[in-house]
């Protein structure tokens, strides 16, 4: 049986270009702006990514917009004007991360911890 997690608490960084979210277990995701912009899974950029091509992103990509949509999703909007992206909580919690606190005080990279529930709501 996966358990599932729903994000505690979502901080965007905007100067620094990292979203922190804080999930029940005590894991603090710290994610790039960069990485969340080339994790698109929408529509475009998945056709981008079948075809072959790969998401090219500027390296000062600033997350701008960040907006619950349903019961297990975020929009994420970026300054180079995506703003289309839907990123379930599942994938938010499986990417790399970059090392976080957890509930102990531990770093933590999530990715590295297979034993972290990763299936959410």
């Amino acid at each position: 049986m996966t358990v599932t997690l729903n994000p505690v608490e979502f901080r965007n960084h905007h100067e620094g270009r990292w979203l922190e979210i804080a999930w029940p277990d005590g894991v603090i995701s710290m994610l790039p702006h960069r990485l969340l912009r080339e994790a698109c899974r929408c529509a475009q950029c998945l056709a981008a990514q079948r075809s072959g091509s790969a998401i090219v992103t500027a390296p000062g990509i600033r997350l701008d917009l960040v907006e619950p949509y349903g019961a297990n999703v975020l929009r994420l909007g970026f300054d180079d004007g995506h703003s289309r992206g839907l990123y379930p909580f599942a994938l938010l919690r499986e990417l790399p991360a970059r090392p976080g606190t957890s509930a102990e005080g531990q770093q933590e990279n999530v990715l590295a911890n297979p034993s972290s529930n990763s299936g959410l709501r």
